[in-house]
């Protein structure tokens, strides 16, 4: 860490992103201050562990000790330098990095392995990360997302090795220069950043050569180094795959090696490349093949990645994080290889105006394989509104009689009368929090 200085203030620290990095700092001892513009769980869990954060853009809120310069801060890249508090650090000289920068003085001197891809990364990381633990292995880990098993996105089992989940938005994950690193996906995404698919491409490129040691592809991305992909010809590859109740079985083949009858109890076909991605790193790596494998079987998921939030004989609810045409497609996918039978519903509620505006048709396209569609207004996250960009004109451009934009207070009546079995949430949004209410409802209904 940076010497001389013990307090940090970290702006936007409830996302997912600074969260972690908030953990490990009261981890290691420093004091831990930041701002947000509301509490949720993440928060809450910070100030039990001694963060202390504040919901006020006043100045005078900053308390006079965090003023004298003494202060590192952080701020993820959704806070904008004009925003007030930044601003003041900026302007009185504190020292002050953007999130994806800090997170490479953490890791420097540590051997890094970076997880990046347009769709993908958080699960690797995530599986990545559980097979090291089962490995005994010293390292942490900064996940994008929470996992199942102990519901925290940062694992801190020591300090030989760093995962890290790099972002691409902001092309943050150029900050990093890994020693290791796995590529899940390229594809078209965030074009307030990179205009178009070629830029994308080639920023993704440049990030691979900036790797040292080793660098892991999926086979599809276009990218040059070990391949792996669930449909064969490649380096690390999949064969006599099986759906099962919870997961898959399949076989592992891998530079004259077989691995028969693995198991992975996470769905969705996609995850399973995302297994493999991690099954290839960690290989690579030199770890006991049979050893990987055989930890495959006990991850347990993460949080909003195709879980299901409660099932019986006449319902089934399951949560995911999908918020592009290409992934609700894949969530699609698998949703019907599980359910084929069954009348399919989803809410969706749409992240970022850009987004939607340069994919408005692929949303309409692919949300028109359900047979009834809940629209949510755009969630902005960072952006302000765009003209004409909205969900009523998505809705619009749905060929479906049962599309019906709601507000989502409306979301748990809507489930209760559902007269469709599968119904699913998807979205990058706070949607999540009415999930939560439902979950709650049903967990409740159920102890009646």
């Amino acid at each position: 860490m940076l010497k001389n200085f013990k307090k940090y203030y970290l702006i936007g620290i409830g996302g997912v992103g600074m969260s972690s990095i908030a953990i490990y700092l009261l981890n290691k001892g420093f004091e831990v201050y930041g701002y947000d513009l509301q509490e949720n769980d993440s928060i809450n869990s910070l100030k039990l562990k001694g963060a202390k954060i504040f919901f006020s853009l006043k100045l005078k809120e900053i308390p006079n000790h965090i003023k004298n310069k003494n202060t590192v801060v952080v701020y993820s890249s959704a806070i904008k330098k004009e925003q007030k508090i930044l601003s003041f650090f900026i302007k009185n000289e504190f020292v002050t990095f953007k999130r994806s920068k800090f997170l490479s003085k953490i890791v420097k001197n540590t051997y890094s392995i970076a997880i990046a891809g347009t769709h993908g990364k958080t699960t690797t990381t995530a599986i990545l990360s559980h097979i090291f633990l089962k490995s005994k292995i010293s390292f942490t880990s900064f996940i994008g997302g929470f996992l199942n098993q102990n519901d925290s996105n940062i694992i801190i089992n020591g300090d030989k090795y760093s995962i890290v989940e790099a972002d691409e938005y902001d092309k943050s994950f150029l900050d990093l220069k890994p020693n290791m690193a796995c590529i899940t996906s390229v594809d078209s995404d965030h074009f307030d950043t990179y205009k178009n698919f070629e830029n994308i491409k080639k920023t993704f490129t440049k990030f691979s050569n900036s790797v040292s040691d080793c660098l892991v592809v999926e086979r599809d991305s276009g990218l040059d180094g070990k391949k792996y992909s669930i449909h064969g010809d490649a380096d690390y590859f999949l064969k006599n795959i099986l759906q099962t109740k919870n997961g898959y079985e399949f076989d592992i083949y891998s530079e004259n090696n077989i691995i028969k009858n693995v198991k992975f109890n996470c769905l969705g076909i996609h995850n399973l490349s995302n297994a493999l991605g991690a099954f290839a790193i960690a290989s690579e790596m030199g770890l006991d093949k049979i050893n990987l494998a055989k930890n495959l079987s006990s991850f347990s998921g993460v949080k909003r990645r195709f879980e299901i939030v409660y099932e019986s004989k006449n319902k089934i609810l399951i949560d995911d994080y999908a918020h592009h045409p290409n992934e609700i497609k894949s969530f699609y996918y698998s949703l019907d290889k599980k359910f084929p039978d069954s009348k399919k519903c989803v809410f969706f509620q749409p992240h970022l105006f850009t987004r939607t505006r340069d994919f408005m048709k692929e949303f309409a396209e692919v949300l028109n394989y359900f047979d009834k569609v809940y629209l949510l207004n755009i969630f902005p996250a960072r952006e302000y509104p765009i003209d004409g960009i909205n969900s009523k004109k998505l809705a619009s451009l749905i060929n479906n009689s049962e599309v019906k934009l709601i507000q989502k207070s409306e979301i748990l009546d809507l489930v209760l009368c559902s007269k469709e079995k599968v119904i699913s949430f998807l979205g990058a949004g706070d949607i999540a929090d009415q999930v939560k209410i439902v979950k709650k409802y049903y967990k409740n209904y159920e102890s009646i």
